[in-house]
């Protein structure tokens, strides 16, 4: 089917295109990787639009694309241009970098390959199937008095967590303010941030987690019923999530809160609504440029705008170039000397999230390339270098496959489905925590965000059906 599509037009500009690439491996080697990168990075989206036929609406699929485009793929072809050796933490690397640029089109390409390959198994009819999606209407299934007591009871545990945690911990962002004028700023901004997590993982989900997927629900529920009182509280759930999120100077937990509501718009809408869109990416842009601002210690006066400008450019261009750097670094790492971990990581993270001193999979490749780092983190391995060190490159090729294939599955079962809000908000959570994956890992994203919103979504479904069953049996005794 694909083959019919391609003409005569597609034949000459293809042949144009090899004539360029010879042309340029005649010039530099260099130049001909990135352009042959960048060649199959075009034909990797390609393979994405013959998968779904509209750019209307984000799919999971497309999203894994720009999530993997923007943290990792456009800084594997910055570092292999520039051409230069670099220190990452305690790991040197020299070289051109071919292997860094390999392993980022390999990843693309052969996720778009398992995006086509489930779309073609299951017989995927992009145009019609999505035609139908959007004259479906949506299915309430989350109304009556046991809906509000469930959901009720549900925000009131997260922020039960939440009080706990700023109860017991106190407030970081304080803790910043204090640190405000210091000649050790960093060095106290990141010990304030780490003491104020370290025994409170738990509480803090109530704030990261449980609290957005409460908004989640009521957000829905607010822009599909008609009564003015559901839109109230999903705002003032919403503002009281965004604050809190805030208090915790968390950009990540931020934005990632901020594209599960877009993407949650989106499909309520059937379409995406690009005005919307741009106020949403705009409001994390700004968020993130004020979080920046302030973590690095600057008061906005006239004195100082020039070199807060280009400080706050500094750390915004480090943040994003930071997994393509670290995934550069295991690229050094393994093999030699650590061996590859054939799955081992996975358990880690598992292990990670029970009480005790466990570290995952990120934070143990954090103490291989900052191995004298006083305070320590996690890094951001990519899902590509999640695979790479435990499977080496087959694993990049596979992982990538397998997740390309599982993100487009669930998007095709979620599209044929009946349309239950209830269901709407699972595929959202899910579809786009594995998306996140291309920047954090599927270990790390399973362990934490996926188990504990899979715990908020079974503890709503539990409580909902209790106290339907209560008042059925309330209002309509045995044996009716």
């Amino acid at each position: 089917m694909i083959a019919k599509r391609f003409s005569s037009k597609s034949f000459y500009k293809l042949m144009l295109a090899v004539m360029i690439g010879l042309f340029c491996c005649l010039v530099d080697k260099t130049i001909l990787y990135i352009a042959l990168s960048i060649g199959i990075y075009f034909i990797s989206f390609y393979l994405l639009y013959l998968s779904t036929r509209t750019l209307n609406l984000i799919t999971p699929a497309y999203l894994y694309f720009f999530f993997y485009t923007i943290y990792f793929y456009i800084w594997a072809v910055f570092i292999v241009a520039r051409g230069k050796s670099y220190r990452i933490g305690e790991v040197v690397i020299s070289g051109p970098g071919y292997d860094l640029i390999l392993a980022a089109t390999l990843g693309i390409l052969c996720f778009s390959f398992g995006v086509l390959l489930s779309s073609s198994f299951l017989r995927f009819r992009p145009l019609k199937e999505l035609l139908l999606f959007r004259q479906r209407k949506w299915l309430n299934d989350l109304q009556g008095t046991p809906f509000n007591i469930a959901i009720s009871l549900l925000v009131l545990l997260s922020l039960s967590l939440a009080i706990t945690f700023f109860v017991k911990q106190g407030i970081p962002i304080l803790a910043y303010t204090e640190a405000l004028g210091s000649d050790s700023f960093f060095g106290k901004m990141g010990e304030a941030r780490i003491n104020a997590q370290r025994g409170a993982g738990y509480f803090m989900q109530g704030i990261t987690l449980m609290l957005p997927f409460c908004t989640l629900v009521l957000y829905a529920k607010g822009l599909l019923e008609e009564q003015r009182i559901w839109k109230l509280w999903a705002f003032l759930i919403t503002t009281l999530t965004i604050v809190m999120m805030i208090s915790l100077t968390s950009r990540g937990h931020f934005a990632i809160f901020l594209v599960l509501l877009f993407l949650l718009h989106q499909l309520l809408t059937k379409q995406v609504n690009w005005k919307k869109a741009g106020f949403f990416f705009s409001l994390f842009f700004v968020l993130f440029v004020g979080a920046s601002i302030f973590k690095m210690g600057y008061f906005l006066t006239i004195e100082n705008v020039p070199e807060l400008l280009i400080d706050t450019f500094d750390i915004f261009t480090h943040r994003l170039s930071m997994g393509a750097q670290q995934f550069h670094a295991m690229l050094q790492i393994f093999p030699e000397p650590n061996p590859f971990l054939f799955g081992v990581s996975y358990i880690w993270d598992i292990k990670g999230i029970l009480p005790g001193p466990d570290i995952g999979f990120n934070a143990w490749v954090f103490t291989l390339i900052y191995p004298f780092r006083m305070v320590g983190s996690n890094v951001t391995p990519l899902s590509i270098g999640e695979f790479y060190a435990n499977f080496g490159w087959p694993g990049i090729i596979m992982g990538s496959f397998l997740l390309g294939l599982l993100l487009q599955t669930i998007y095709i079962r979620f599209i044929r489905s009946q349309g239950k809000i209830s269901h709407l908000v699972a595929f959202v959570v899910f579809s786009t925590y594995i998306a996140k994956s291309s920047m954090n890992g599927l270990g790390a994203i399973i362990s934490e965000p996926i188990i504990s919103m899979a715990g908020s979504y079974f503890l709503l479904i539990t409580m909902l059906g209790f106290f339907r069953r209560t008042t059925k049996e309330y209002l309509c005794p045995k044996p009716c």
